[in-house]
């Protein structure tokens, strides 16, 4: 999906001054020699814009000020090379890389024989440019954890280049294994659980870390002498922005759960987990902390809401395992923020130990709370897989009892999904460079229905090895949209391989919410080591109910209308806006032979005939069969505030039709000049 250049150096430009004047203390980051160690996740989003488009206006002055501002960093000499090379300064772009060799910067060489440097790849002087090896990044020393408190400071963190994140590392003392679980008078399924850490048959939440990142706006209570320790950020972590919001910038070493019960308004208002699943690189982030032991839960803040007031239905682009949504807005977290809390502690210290060291300790939460969500319903129903889940459905006795229950050696793995093979994108998505990805994650891929056709085709593939060796099987459940009109075909015994169909479908509602409407279907996949099932890994459809489609009984497109009715909503960051609707033609073998497009105020249409090959009809003959055409492009744009449209424009590109026979109603265009009348 395209990215805005500007969007991007208005971050760039504000990035330097911010860096110049925040900590002194520095990463041992290769090729950022230089730079704060919180400052560098911003700073190698910022450049990555930049890499993405080196061409656009200002990119070229913002990596100059780069390399002006940290004169040690070899880095941003290659990507001031990048843009030097964009703005046709060769020389310079010869000098920043000579200068990127003499940093050390890895990979030179190689470099070289990319495209994009191929103008100067046979200048002499690059001769000494050495294929330097990439630089080891000491983990600094863990700091303690005093009075509960878990300090992100330089001292304790390091940038890691794999994750593309800060990590932060801590020491637990051991007194907090004789603090309580809670140090007030814990009542029903609490109390309990007070008496099991208390025993030694629970681990508690010594070792825990909680992270709140709302500025405390919804906080966990902390008490006076409990096992639980808060994460703090210095006022350098603050300055750089690492302490709020959806976390994509910082990992800790260690089981984590946090919250922010924050949202985003405007004109493209969104929960934060939707601000994640529609933001570049945004669902990989949330991957990343649900495979680090992470735990994060978000109110859905009008994005799950009933139509009865005043709600658009569940306006999630897809179903993850990654994060836990709360039904409402602010504070409503804080219920599934005290499961959490609970659920980690109430694992037996040998599993929970185990989880850790697997990186399972998300998965298996995900496991557990939805387990644990009241109901007469299985654990794979749909109802135990709710988008947001309310607070009333929440039985911390159950999910107590299921945390109890593990053992090491029934532990479940946390199964991948892999796409094999699927539909290829079709030309009626009308948005050159839009496809139907959404994104491909390791437990979550999600697909948008863009294109005209009745049926979709996906061949998925599971990758999942149990933690105990355990033979797996594996089972497909549809947990959103109509089983009729959704075909699973596993291709082997256990199941790790199946085929998808899907068919065009209207919203239907959610499960045990019927004033919710749900336009997607979503498909888990559940690993069964035969003695504990998974949490699982999901496959989404997002299908545009802004738009009103007919398709007649044996699947053929009839029309769609692009334009949302009064009062429905089409998320801006996903589906591009358009002014028309189409009318899909069919010759007497029921072939599409073309479509008319419609603009403007019924009684003043602007109407536009198109042939079956998508090109513009110019002049017709005396049989109304095209005669000229012109080739028609799409391209998606931004406004101001980051909403995609669709302009359809007209290339100087002509075609003359032939036709095989009278009964030809599609025939075959060949090229031609530009009309007279063209030039």
């Amino acid at each position: 999906m395209p990215v805005s250049i500007q969007r991007a150096l208005g971050l760039c430009a504000g990035l330097v001054g911010s860096l110049l004047g925040g900590t002194t203390a520095l990463a041992e980051a290769p090729g950022y020699a230089g730079v704060g160690v919180f400052e560098v996740p911003a700073l190698v989003e910022a450049e990555a814009l930049v890499r993405l488009n080196p061409g656009a206006p200002g990119a070229h002055q913002t990596a100059m000020d780069w390399t002006t501002a940290y004169p040690d960093a070899a880095n941003l000499q290659v990507t001031a090379a990048l843009t030097a090379l964009a703005a046709g300064d060769d020389a310079a772009a010869v000098g920043h890389l000579l200068a990127a060799n003499d940093l050390g910067a890895p990979g030179l060489r190689t470099l070289l024989t990319v495209p994009a440097l191929a103008r100067i790849a046979g200048d002499p002087r690059l001769a000494e440019l050495q294929d330097h090896p990439a630089g080891e990044i000491s983990p600094p020393p863990p700091a303690l954890v005093e009075d509960r408190r878990a300090p992100v400071t330089p001292a304790n963190s390091t940038w890691d280049p794999g994750t593309a994140r800060v990590v932060s590392r801590f020491i637990f003392p051991p007194i907090l294994r004789t603090y309580a679980f809670d140090d007030g008078t814990p009542q029903g399924p609490l109390a309990e659980l007070q008496r099991l850490v208390a025993r030694g048959f629970a681990a508690g939440n010594a070792g825990d870390l909680y992270d709140n990142r709302d500025d405390g706006h919804s906080i966990l209570r902390r008490g006076k002498r409990t096992q639980l320790s808060h994460i703090e950020y210095s006022p350098e972590a603050r300055a750089a922005g690492l302490h709020y919001g959806l976390n994509t910038r910082i990992l800790f070493d260690a089981p984590t759960f946090g919250n922010s019960s924050t949202a985003l308004s405007g004109p493209n208002w969104r929960s934060q987990p939707r601000f994640a699943l529609t933001s570049p690189g945004g669902a990989i982030r949330l991957s990343q902390l649900y495979a680090s032991n992470h735990v994060y839960i978000f109110p859905e803040d009008r994005d799950h809401d009933p139509a009865a007031s005043g709600g658009q239905g569940d306006l999630l682009p897809a179903l993850t395992p990654y994060v836990l949504i709360s039904q409402g807005s602010s504070g409503s977290d804080q219920p599934l923020l005290q499961a959490v809390q609970a659920v980690l502690a109430a694992f037996p210290a040998e599993v929970k130990a185990r989880l850790t060291t697997e990186k399972l300790i998300a998965p298996m939460v995900q496991r557990i709370i939805r387990q644990g969500l009241t109901g007469d319903h299985g654990y794979m129903d749909p109802a135990a897989h709710p988008t947001v889940i309310r607070a009333e459905d929440i039985d911390l006795a159950a999910m107590i009892q299921a945390a109890q229950a593990l053992t090491p050696e029934t532990i479940p793995p946390a199964p991948n999904l892999r796409v094999l093979r699927e539909t290829a994108p079709h030309a009626s998505i009308f948005a050159d460079g839009v496809t139907e990805t959404l994104f491909n994650t390791p437990a979550a891929v999600a697909r948008a229905w863009r294109g005209g056709p009745v049926r979709r085709d996906y061949e998925l593939e599971v990758l999942a090895e149990d933690p105990n060796g355990r033979d797996l099987t594996f089972h497909w459940r549809v947990l959103r949209g109509d089983p009729a009109s959704i075909r699973i075909e596993p291709q082997d015994e256990d199941g790790r391989r199946t085929r998808l169909a899907l068919t065009w479908q209207p919203p239907r509602p959610a499960p045990r919410q019927p004033g919710i409407t749900v336009p997607r279907v979503d498909i888990a996949v559940f690993a069964d080591n035969g003695a504990e099932i998974s949490a699982p890994a999901i496959f989404s459809m997002l299908y545009p109910a802004y738009q009103a489609r007919d398709y007649d009984a044996e699947g053929r497109l009839l029309s769609i209308k692009y334009r949302p009715a009064d009062g429905v909503y089409a998320d801006p960051l996903i589906w591009p806006a358009r002014d028309w609707e189409d009318s899909f033609l069919h010759d007497g073998e029921k072939q599409m032979i073309g479509w008319t497009r419609r603009r403007g105020r019924p009684g003043q249409e602007a109407v536009t005939r198109f042939t079956a090959h998508g090109l513009k009809v110019v002049e017709t003959g005396p049989d109304g069969r095209a005669a000229l055409t012109q080739r028609v492009t799409y391209p998606v744009s931004r406004t101001e505030t980051g909403a995609l449209f669709v302009t359809e424009t007209a290339a100087k590109q002509y075609f003359r039709y032939d036709y095989a026979n009278a009964q030809d109603r599609i025939g075959r265009p060949i090229p031609t000049a530009a009309p007279a009348a063209a030039d």
